[in-house]
């Protein structure tokens, strides 16, 4: 009796501690930066070809394939949205100014869809500092910083989705009640070996 307590024991333990540990906040995976891109019409700016450009290499010098063909959904600029591309979720909120902040998106947005979000460094119109382009792999919220980018204050951040094109990742609460599934059929068969 007591060994599959312990053993159902260890498993909730472990189930309860991963689900915190992916509810925290991330930075997501690092795709790349400009300073990847060989060739191409100014290869320091976050534009479409250039992102998915990154994603593209990501994925050929990778095993793990990030979803691919990246279109703009909003863009942070001096201190407003100055692009706002797709209106049937709010917009992100966070800390846009400086060398780091945060981010989030509302509950609204649909986890399966992926979601990117690139940090161009440098003021308008100065050359220099470049961009890097993050995945958020699953997260709704997250930190930033400019460190990669020589430090540089935020220029802009743009988010990027590749809708149509998921793979989709069980939520830690789905991992939960499995779990607790699992145990409620240990503790049945205990109770039923005892009668």
């Amino acid at each position: 009796m007591k060994p599959l307590f312990l053993k159902i024991s260890m498993i909730l333990c472990t189930l309860f501690l991963w689900t915190g540990m992916s509810m925290a906040t991330s930075t997501g995976i690092f795709v790349g930066d400009s300073n990847d891109l060989t060739s191409g019409f100014q290869p320091q700016l976050d534009s479409f070809t250039n992102v998915n450009a990154l994603v593209d290499l990501y994925n050929d010098n990778t095993d793990t394939d990030l979803p691919e063909d990246l279109t703009l959904l909003g863009k942070w600029e001096g201190g407003d949205w100055s692009v706002w591309n797709d209106d049937s979720i709010s917009e992100f909120t966070g800390s846009f100014t400086g060398a780091d902040g945060v981010w989030s998106v509302s509950d609204d947005w649909d986890k399966a869809d992926p979601l990117y979000y690139s940090l161009k460094a440098g003021g308008k119109g100065k050359s220099g500092g470049g961009f890097e382009l993050w995945y958020a792999d699953g997260f709704l919220d997250g930190v930033w910083d400019t460190s990669g980018l020589d430090n540089k204050d935020l220029s802009h951040i743009s988010f990027w989705t590749a809708k149509g094109n998921t793979n989709p990742v069980p939520e830690p609460a789905t991992l939960a009640l499995v779990g607790l599934g699992l145990a409620g059929i240990a503790g049945y068969q205990r109770k039923r070996r005892s009668s």
